[in-house]
């Protein structure tokens, strides 16, 4: 009869009002024990660390790891925004840890940050439930979650701001609720040291403090006379830092001196990575495929099983917790996600996802709050029943848990994860000794930065960057800033030219100055004036195809952006093959008889041998490349960008045109101006010449 009373009851309960929903009254927080839930969350964290310590990769990774790793070490300036915080946060870590390799340490920052979210995250649940137990399983969940664990083991900024937004939410919580100055303070502090590292995605979260902000009210704005002072004394005073590092002389230096005033706004609001952060190919669609993406992710992140006790966890805090703080933690979500996509112009595409991937890290710590409610839920009911129900429940959560660990691990174990490393000490052997190597793109520029000056590995070389950005050794200006393409071309060019030493760039994006000779030994180019002006000769080179049959053979990697580098390698290399079968002479084929065949079987090396064979004139290489497109069409897959995908109708275009096909040609450019509406599609060009000459 009670149950049933209690049914009747909540049947008619009355419906919500307005003031209801968004009442200001501050929540009754569960009484905090120091010495044993101080206890459980010190086990808590040094776990997690302990887990993210050993999973850590002990050398460079790609995506920006060898740029923060770099300007950590030299306490340097990394890329816009400069993420100062990081930066002075991995300088102090990769001096004071006494053991293990640079890049560990810097690495040991990300998971150091990892922890302490999580043990924030268990601080709140425990304040609002009271469930240890709920709160426990729930930050352990995000811990060992597949996205947030692969950003707690590499250098980069995301589990910082994770960090700082929880960290926060805890102070202000506390403040709050205790009316304590001292919190206030350090919640301010904690804040505008925040915005010190990346500020666009704190600001997206910040919705998640304005419940208690609201409900503190008269005590909360009695003290913002002094505490928005703090918080932009906190940044200001890193900011200034940063600045101060931008006028020192060693190796990695973003951009160079920030010595006035607009360069420094400009380098701070990230104005110069417009059209990287907008792409022109992106539409509507791709905006609704990542807002799929996200709600899948939030609900796998924690399995199957734990996504829908955190919607559950949601549904019920709704029904009988505080809505206010709901619905912020609601906003504070969509900003870091839904609303996020919709500022952003980015192709949905195997590329972009990696980049994307880590940004919604606030909206998952918010989905493990949920979580945590939801198994506090779970567990009330459970306490209504007989028998053992509630210590089961318990164990299977741990098994779930568990299980996502297990499963996670599969990719996110990285110890002996050497790829970036290998590449980079590749195009290293590469160069002859006391060179000139020029390097170009993320892949390449960062990881040869952290083996070349933190590891000090070919110190005989003199390593420049072509766009003039992440080294302070500055040939041309940075690429970004005034006339890059008059006064950088002509600064390279008068340096080829008068260089004393050999000059070697690497192949991807070439040539550098296109009307130089050049010869080409694989994944890496020397510029040659015995080489006539325009034209490229092809030299062999023992390393080049060693390291051509290790990526062929290699299993395909787990990560993004090491499977997007790896197929960049790879078509650099098909090139490399296409100018020896231009040569046409008997010793270069014989040279090439033995991976001739590992490259015809693969998708991006047929790329890169046909777009040297399509633009020879003859019959002979027309023929030779029209298989390799027909071939590379059956192996395609889905790791392209829509660019690469554009480019292989544009090659197909060119061969059809070549043969007569007027009409055909046209199609297969006006596929691919499709999928790439850029200027630099050369479709575009092919495509006009059609039209004038009235073919097609």
């Amino acid at each position: 009869m009670g149950r049933k009373k209690n049914k009747d009851n909540a049947d008619h309960r009355p419906p919500a009002t307005i003031s209801a929903v968004l009442s200001t009254s501050l929540p009754e927080l569960h009484p905090w024990h120091r010495r044993n839930d101080g206890l459980g969350l010190a086990v808590l964290f040094t776990g997690i660390l302990v887990l993210y310590a050993v999973s850590t990769p002990r050398t460079v990774m790609l995506e920006d790891d060898g740029s923060f790793i770099s300007a950590s070490w030299f306490a340097g300036v990394a890329h816009p925004p400069g993420y100062p915080l990081y930066i002075l946060l991995g300088w102090l870590v990769s001096h004071l840890i006494p053991f293990g390799s640079v890049a560990w340490r810097v690495h040991s920052l990300s998971g150091l940050m990892g922890a302490l979210t999580c043990a924030c995250i268990a601080w709140i649940i425990i304040r609002r439930t009271g469930n240890r137990p709920a709160a426990y399983l729930a930050a352990a969940a995000l811990g060992v979650s597949e996205h947030f664990w692969s950003q707690a083991i590499i250098a980069d900024v995301y589990t910082t701001n994770t960090a700082v937004v929880f960290l926060t939410l805890v102070l202000i919580q506390e403040a709050a609720v205790r009316r304590d100055t001292r919190l206030w303070v350090a919640a301010a502090g904690v804040y505008g040291l925040g915005f010190a590292n990346h500020y666009p995605l704190l600001i997206l979260g910040s919705p998640v403090f304005l419940a208690f902000v609201v409900a503190a009210g008269r005590d909360f704005r009695s003290r913002l006379p002094y505490l928005a002072p703090i918080s932009v004394l906190a940044a200001a005073t890193i900011y200034s830092w940063m600045v101060w590092r931008s006028h020192y002389s060693g190796p990695i230096n973003f951009y160079g001196p920030l010595e006035s005033w607009d360069r420094f706004v400009a380098f701070v609001n990230r104005s110069i990575y417009e059209d990287v952060d907008t792409n022109i190919n992106a539409g509507f669609h791709d905006k609704l495929l990542y807002a799929r993406y996200v709600v899948t992710e939030a609900l796998l992140q924690f399995s199957v099983v734990g996504g829908l006790v955190a919607l559950w966890g949601m549904f019920t805090s709704w029904r009988s917790g505080w809505r206010l703080g709901l619905l912020c933690e609601l906003l504070a979500l969509v900003g870091s996600s839904f609303l996020l996509i919709a500022l952003l112009g980015f192709n949905y595409e195997y590329g972009r996802i990696a980049i994307f991937r880590p940004y919604p890290l606030v909206a998952y710590g918010i989905f493990a709050l949920w979580l945590g409610y939801g198994v506090h839920a779970l567990a009330q009911r459970a306490r209504a029943g007989s028998g053992p129900v509630l210590p089961v429940m318990y164990a299977i959560g741990g098994l779930v848990v568990a299980a996502m660990g297990v499963w996670n691990a599969s990719s996110n174990y990285r110890p002996h994860d050497t790829f970036a490393e290998e590449q980079a000490q590749a195009m290293l052997d590469l160069t002859e000794e006391n060179a000139n190597l020029i390097v170009k793109t993320d892949g390449f520029v960062m990881p040869i930065a952290y083996l070349h000056w933190v590891e000090g590995r070919r110190k005989d070389l003199r390593v420049l960057e072509a766009h003039g950005l992440l080294f302070n050794d500055r040939i041309a200006p940075p690429w970004l800033i005034g006339q890059y393409i008059e006064k950088g071309h002509a600064a390279w060019a008068k340096f080829i030219r008068e260089a004393e030493q050999p000059v070697y760039f690497l192949a991807t994006g070439r040539p550098l100055v296109p009307e130089l000779g050049y010869r080409v030994l694989g994944f890496i180019d020397k510029f040659d004036a015995t080489v006539p002006l325009n034209e490229a000769r092809a030299n062999p080179s023992d390393r080049a195809k060693e390291y051509f049959k290790t990526l062929i053979a290699m299993p395909k990697p787990h990560h993004i952006h090491s499977v997007r580098h790896r197929n960049n390698l790879i078509r650099e290399y098909g090139k490399y093959l296409g100018y020896v079968l231009v040569m046409d002479h008997p010793e270069a084929n014989k040279y090439i008889e033995d991976v001739l065949p590992l490259a015809e079987s693969n998708y991006w090396s047929l790329i890169g041998m046909a777009y040297i064979l399509v633009q020879q004139q003859g019959e002979k290489w027309l023929r030779s490349a029209e298989p390799y497109l027909r071939k590379a069409k059956r192996l395609a897959g889905d790791d392209r960008s829509k660019m690469q995908r554009a480019h292989l109708f544009y090659l197909e275009g060119l061969v059809e045109q070549r043969k007569g096909n007027a009409g055909r040609a046209k199609m297969l450019f006006l596929e691919s101006l499709k999928l790439d509406r850029a200027e630099t599609n050369k479709a575009r060009q092919a495509l006009q010449g059609i039209t004038a000459s009235g073919a097609g």
